[in-house]
């Protein structure tokens, strides 16, 4: 699978969990839900690390390797309390949350992407990125 493939795929299971952040909301305590839930992620990527050892594949390592592994962990973290508490607002309808939520993480990992990692940007991603944000303001104000 190419990175599209892979990204398609990621964003489809982003979707379900956000669905379940939404459901969960009020059936369990949300520390409990967090453990839960964090725990479980675990099993597809070890599974998986246990496979490629299977196979041959060295797991390699390096200090900054792991300590970014950590922060984005921590990071996880605090997606999976903050998505929480805000389902806990009954105000937090998911078709307008998400979207918010989404289209912020985009914004991020663009100026990311063009500050530190100096990727190009053109003519063509500014309209999109503009359209983006044209598009959120819309989804996030439909209900006023």
């Amino acid at each position: 699978m190419n990175w599209l493939s892979w990204a398609l795929t990621a964003a489809f299971f982003g979707g379900v969990v956000d669905i379940l952040f939404k459901l969960v909301n009020g059936k369990i305590n949300n520390s409990l839900s967090g453990v839960i839930i964090n725990a479980c992620s675990i099993i597809p990527v070890l599974a998986f690390a246990i496979y490629s050892k299977i196979n041959g594949q060295t797991l390699n390592s390096s200090k900054m390797g792991i300590i970014y592994s950590i922060l984005a962990g921590l990071a996880i973290g605090f997606i999976t309390l903050s998505s929480f508490k805000m389902f806990n607002d009954p105000n937090a309808d998911l078709s307008i949350a998400i979207p918010v939520m989404r289209v912020t993480i985009i914004l991020m990992a663009i100026l990311f992407g063009i500050i530190f990692l100096r990727e190009s940007i053109s003519l063509k991603f500014i309209i999109g990125l503009i359209l983006s944000l044209i598009g959120l303001y819309l989804v996030s104000t439909s209900r006023t």
